[in-house]
């Protein structure tokens, strides 16, 4: 849109403004407006109505529009006037131009035509006149040929016949010499007659016989293939049964392993499901309670949870599968995981204010022993660290200076179990629990350098010394008293031939040291499960610190995976009689639990000898609960308080872990048939079973003799094919030979009859022979004109084909010639086609332009239109009505509009004080004598000359450069 010159500015505000003093615009009144019967606080709105603003607006509008659309359509005829006359005067040179080039193809065309169609015309009639010449030629000298052939014969023949009527007399006979012949024809004729009869009679006879003795061999063929084809079906009905059983018995045979490994349906108890991974907890933070991943990367995180004293549920995301309620869902696998104890629905018995009870300890020692012998296992059998991480250090154990590597550590023979002898259980792990709380040890391994050291007194009640005070000190005592007190430990794989002793005496040592807590058995079994965790598969790390890449296995883990350890107790101190520990709230009973391992260095030795070995061989032990000596009697009165018995041939094993499996697995408990893996053998059973009946029904069902029927029944018709056709052929051949004779003597009779008995008779059959030889030589010169005629008549008929292809030829050419002119018309008479198209062109260009201006202009009109609409009627929602009028409404800075007013010159004041106040009502030619002084009216006034400045400019007009 181009820019409005000031005149048009002018000009367009003048227009508007005298459009609005009609309108309803309504402005607050100045402060010193003293309308009539209204206070000075009275405020008033000046009222025009909306809708004729628009009118008006609109209709200028139109008329601006319109009078566009006539000035482009006054500008488009200019320029047509202009351009249509050029346009005329190229379209007439072209059509004459394109005329005179027409005129002139008619003619090319023509001389081409012509002078193509007579040369090829002239080249096939020259080829046309020298075949049908060729004909001619060969035709003649046939004629000739066949004439000269002809004449030959018949001379021949002519003089064939003087000869013959010159020896007439050899020629003619009597009638008795032709009933002589006759006689002799008819004897000869009879002769063979009875010949051909014989040789019937014989080929019969031999044809009968051939076909019997054909027919036998068929019979005996068929009864051999019978008795085969049987004994056949027996075997095959033998075969298909047995095939029959064997698939059954494999059908069933999977049908009972399906059912034997289903699924059972039990009321087995279902072990908890411990948290393996560090994904499992809500925040990874848990399994780090020390800062653990900031210095070592262990393989199994998630057990570092197990430092923790008090576990929370809320650390994990699925804590409800990992909850124990009762010792039977405690896991017996062992594998790396943590598992959580359910304080509400245990059960299970309290730990005494005494603490824990001596058949309480041996449960506890009888799960933990279970518990590393799956940790041993699990390693060096399942993880196979010997192959998959030779290289990691054995931390704590050295060959000299050297850490020693889990490929130096290695197990030479398979496994032992970790096991708890009575003796050991008594003398190692009850002795060390007993000294410790004794002394009062702190939270540290049982040596001589312990704080709170402790004396212990070896059977003979004489005192330890200081130094010698420790775990490894108690284990050799007790190995040395196992030598001393069973037979069994001198004997077999037991016997040290170095030091004429038992192996027992000389013992491997190692102990590990944890807390466990609880406040009832359950929770106690649940803490020793988790601190187990931490200390054997805790310790499998990756590497060290950042400094030490070298992967490590902890010394806590390294004693349980040791091979060479066999025993191993735990020995209770109750955290109480250490006087540095401070006891966390909700902790119940706290213990320091030492696991002290021994072992001899034979691994060779079997464990049913090291149990034998380490039984008490018959002795009873005698062990005071309240004396903190180790004694060994003799004898023992079983009915004695105050005293334990120890089976002798036994080990700490009270039953716990039996009871745990037998719990988990429900001997009496049903396969599951309901598993897809039992329907589907099922299945398979049901299909092999009816497959195997539809088979063996089928292979009984075959009539081998169908086929053999069959065959010989084929075999008997051909044989009888072959008999028929033979006798048909003897039949036939019998049948030739007698009609030859019949003819023979037929032409002979007839020959004999046609002897001439005159010289005339002579004569006569001597001129129809010349006759007839004379009509076939006539015969075959007219079947030479006939070849003749029909040679000619075909060359013709080729003649003319050719001349058709040649016209037809011709006129592709022509056509193809005519378009190659049109195509170089065509690029001729392009210059012309261009400049009419250019000319047609820019009008069409222009025509375009001008309906644009026009559209571009209705659109800026509509957008005016709206924008004032929105301006003069705002939404009713957002109005306030005033003084009850719901025709009137307040909107912004106290101004007032009036909706739907009645059309009137008249302009209302509205006031907003009360109803007694009195409405002024004003005359147009009184609102245009109102003093411009800054009243109501002067600003009603300043208002819509606003309101031109704002909505007035889309009625000013173009000044448009008008464009041919």
């Amino acid at each position: 849109m181009k820019k409005l010159s000031k005149k048009s500015i002018l000009r367009s505000v003048v227009t508007v403004g005298a459009i609005t003093a009609t309108g309803t615009i309504a402005t607050t009144a100045h402060a010193d407006t003293q309308p009539t019967n209204q206070s000075s606080a009275t405020r008033s709105a000046i009222v025009m109505s909306a809708q004729d603003q628009l009118n008006n607006l609109k209709q200028q509008q139109l008329q601006a529009e319109s009078n566009l659309a006539k000035q482009n359509n006054a500008d488009y005829a200019k320029s047509k006037n202009v351009i249509q006359p050029q346009i005329n005067d190229l379209n007439a040179q072209l059509k004459k131009q394109k005329a005179d080039q027409e005129a002139q193809d008619i003619q090319i065309t023509q001389k081409f035509y012509q002078t193509k169609s007579n040369a090829a015309n002239k080249q096939e009639n020259q080829r046309y006149d020298n075949v049908v010449s060729a004909e001619n030629t060969s035709y003649n000298q046939s004629v000739s040929t066949q004439n000269t052939a002809n004449q030959a014969s018949e001379d021949a023949l002519a003089k064939q016949n003087d000869q013959a009527l010159q020896e007439a007399s050899k020629h003619v006979v009597t009638p008795a010499q032709k009933d002589a012949l006759t006689k002799s024809a008819t004897d000869q004729f009879n002769a063979g007659k009875q010949a051909a009869e014989q040789q019937f009679t014989d080929d019969t006879n031999k044809a009968n016989d051939d076909h019997q003795t054909k027919l036998n061999e068929l019979n005996t063929a068929k009864q051999n293939d019978v008795n085969n084809a049987q004994a056949k079906h027996k075997q095959a009905i033998a075969t298909q049964q047995q095939a029959n059983d064997q698939a059954i018995a494999n059908a069933q045979h999977a049908y009972d392993n399906a059912v034997a490994n289903a699924p059972k349906i039990s009321d087995a108890t279902k072990p908890a499901q411990p948290a393996t991974s560090v994904n499992d907890l809500t925040d990874p933070q848990w399994a780090d309670p020390e800062g653990l991943n900031d210095e070592t990367k262990p393989y199994y995180p998630i057990v570092h949870v197990a430092r923790w004293n008090n576990i929370e549920n809320s650390w994990f995301k699925n804590p409800q599968a990992m909850t124990v309620s009762n010792k039977d869902q405690l896991p017996m696998d062992f594998k790396p995981g943590i598992i959580l104890y359910d304080a509400t629905n245990d059960h299970s018995a309290k730990i005494a204010s005494t603490g824990l009870t001596e058949d309480q300890k041996r449960e506890l020692n009888t799960l933990s022993n279970h518990w590393l012998n799956q940790v041993r296992h699990y390693f060096w059998d399942v993880l196979q660290i010997q192959k998959t991480n030779p290289n990691a250090k054995i931390n704590g154990y050295y060959n000299g200076t050297r850490e020693l590597t889990v490929k130096d550590f290695a197990p030479q023979a398979p496994i032992h179990d970790l096991f708890t002898p009575n003796e050991y259980w008594q003398q190692v792990g009850q002795g060390i629990s007993r000294g410790r709380e004794k002394y009062g040890t702190n939270y540290e391994h049982t040596t001589a350098e312990a704080s709170n050291k402790f004396t212990l007194k070896d059977h003979n009640q004489t005192g330890w010394n200081n130094d010698s005070g420790d775990y490894s000190g108690v284990i050799s005592l007790w190995g040395q008293w196992n030598s001393a007190h069973n037979d069994t430990a001198l004997e077999g794989s037991l016997y040290d031939p170095e030091t004429n002793g038992s192996k027992i005496e000389s013992l491997a040592t190692g102990e590990n040291l944890y807390r466990i807590n609880g406040s009832t058995m359950l929770e106690m079994e649940v803490s020793l499960y988790n601190k187990l965790q931490e200390m054997a598969y805790g310790e499998y790390q990756g590497q060290i610190s950042n400094t030490d890449k070298t992967p490590l296995i902890g010394g806590h883990l390294a004693n349980v995976l040791n091979p060479k350890f066999q025993f191993v107790t735990m020995a209770f101190q109750n955290a109480t009689t250490d006087p540095t520990f401070k006891a966390l709230p909700n902790t119940g009973a706290n213990y320091y639990v030492m696991w002290d391992f021994a072992g001899i260095q034979d691994e060779s030795v079997s464990e049913n000898a090291l149990k034998k070995g380490t039984a008490e061989g018959g002795k009873w032990v005698d062990i005071s609960k309240t004396d903190t000596s180790i004694d060994e009697i003799d004898t023992v009165d079983s009915s004695e308080t105050g005293h334990d018995l120890i089976d002798p041939n036994g080990e700490i094993n009270t039953g716990i872990v039996d009871q745990i499996h037998a719990a988990q697995t429900d001997s009496n408990a049903k396969p599951n048939l309901n598993d897809p893996s039992v329907v589907s053998a099922k299945q398979n059973l049901d299909h092999v079973k009816s497959e195997a009946e539809t088979k063996l029904s089928n292979v009984k069902n075959t009539n081998p003799l169908d086929q053999i029927n069959a065959d010989y029944a084929a075999k008997i018709n051909a044989e009888n094919d072959r008999y028929n056709d033979q006798m048909k052929q003897i039949k036939d051949q019998r049948d030739q030979n007698l009609a030859k004779l019949n003819e023979a003597y037929s032409n002979k009779i007839a020959q004999i009859k046609a002897l001439p008995e005159s010289t005339d008779q002579l004569k006569a059959q001597l001129d129809q022979k010349l006759t007839d030889l004379k009509n076939a030589n006539a015969k075959k010169l007219a079947d030479l004109k006939k070849e003749h005629e029909d040679k000619l008549q075909a060359l013709a008929e080729e003649h003319q084909t050719k001349l058709n292809d040649i016209k037809a030829n011709i006129n592709k050419q022509v056509t193809d010639y005519k378009q190659q002119l049109a195509d170089k018309h065509s690029k001729d008479n392009q210059g012309l086609v261009d400049q009419i198209n250019a000319l047609q062109s820019k009008l069409t260009s222009q025509k375009a332009q001008l309906d644009k201006q026009l559209v571009n202009l209705k659109a800026q009109h509509q957008t005016e239109y709206d924008a004032m609409a929105a301006k003069l009627a705002p939404k009713q929602a957002a109005l306030k009505v005033v003084n009850g009028n719901t025709n009137h409404y307040e909107i912004s800075n106290d101004k007032t509009i009036v909706l739907n007013p009645q059309k009137s010159s008249n302009v209302k004041h509205v006031t907003k004080e009360t109803k007694q106040n009195k409405s002024t009502l004003m005359t147009r030619e009184e609102y245009k004598r109102l003093p411009q002084t800054g009243s109501n009216n002067s600003l009603a006034l300043v208002a819509l000359g606003a309101l031109s400045s704002m909505f007035g400019l889309s009625l000013a007009s173009f000044n448009r450069k008008k464009v041919l």
